[in-house]
C-alpha cells in the first residue's frame, strides 16, 4: 500500500487514526482488567498478554508515526540540499553500510561524490507497508534505538531522557522477559504504571511529529 500524505492536515489525521485505534485497544485492556475479576488462575496470563500488547503498540505507534513523518517530507518534493542532513543520510544508508565493509578508500570517494551530487535531486524513498518501511524499530525498542529513530528523522531526543529508566525497565526488560517465555510474573499496579507510560510516551510523541510537520523543521 503506497501513501501520500502531501499536507500537514493529512499527516495529522493518518498519525491521530492510528494512535486511537491502539489507544482504544489499550484502554479496553486497562478497562478490563480495573473492573472485572479475572480469576485468580487467569489473571497472570491476562496481565502478561496485556503488557505484551502494550509494548506491541509502543513500537508499532513510534515505527509507523517515523515512516508517517518522512512520507509527508517526500511529498513536499524537497530538494535534498534543502532538507536536513538527515534525510541525505537516510538516502544513501544502505551504501554506507555497505562501504563500512571495506578497508580500501575507493568505496567512501564513490559515496561522497554521489551523496553531492544527490543534492541537487527531489528527496525520494520507495516505501509500501507492511515490506518496504524506511524507518523501522527492530522489534526492540529500547532507548538507544528510539534516540536512533528520532535523529534519523532529524528531530530532538533530549525530552525522553527522562523515561530512559522507565523504558528499559518498564517496557524492555518486562517485554523481553514474557516473549522470549520466562515466568515473570505481572500484577495489576505494573500493568498499569506500563499503561500510563505507554500513552504518555505515545502522545508526546504524536505532538513532537505533528509541530515538526507544522513548523517545517525538516527543512535547514
Amino acid at each position: 500500500m503506497k501513501i501520500r500524505l502531501n499536507t500537514l492536515e493529512s499527516l495529522e489525521d493518518k498519525i491521530t487514526e492510528d494512535f486511537f485505534w491502539r489507544k482504544w485497544e489499550m484502554k479496553n485492556f486497562e478497562f478490563q482488567i480495573k473492573k472485572f475479576s479475572i480469576g485468580v488462575y487467569s489473571e497472570p496470563m491476562a496481565l502478561r498478554s496485556a503488557v505484551s500488547l502494550l509494548c506491541a503498540h509502543w513500537e508499532g505507534f513510534i515505527r509507523s508515526a517515523s515512516n508517517y513523518y518522512v512520507i509527508h517530507v517526500i511529498s513536499q518534493r524537497k530538494k535534498i540540499k534543502d532538507l536536513q542532513t538527515c534525510f541525505l543520510a537516510l538516502k544513501i544508508l544502505k551504501k554506507m553500510k555497505i562501504a563500512g565493509q571495506s578497508n580500501k578508500i575507493n568505496p567512501y570517494i564513490d559515496l561522497l561524490v554521489e551523496a553531492e551530487a544527490l543534492k541537487e535531486e527531489i528527496f525520494h524513498i520507495p516505501y509500501s507497508e507492511p515490506n518496504a518501511r524506511i524507518i523501522s524499530t527492530d522489534s526492540n525498542l529500547s532507548y538507544k534505538k528510539l534516540e536512533d529513530i528520532i535523529c534519523r528523522i532529524g528531530l530532538d531526543s533530549s525530552h525522553y531522557r527522562k523515561y530512559k529508566t522507565q523504558i528499559e525497565e518498564q517496557l524492555l526488560e518486562r517485554r523481553h522477559a514474557i516473549v522470549h517465555g520466562e515466568k515473570r510474573r505481572i500484577d495489576k499496579d505494573e500493568f498499569l504504571e506500563t499503561y500510563h507510560l505507554v500513552i504518555e510516551l505515545m502522545e508526546d510523541f504524536k505532538d513532537q511529529i505533528i509541530k515538526a510537520a507544522e513548523n517545517k523543521a525538516y527543512l535547514k
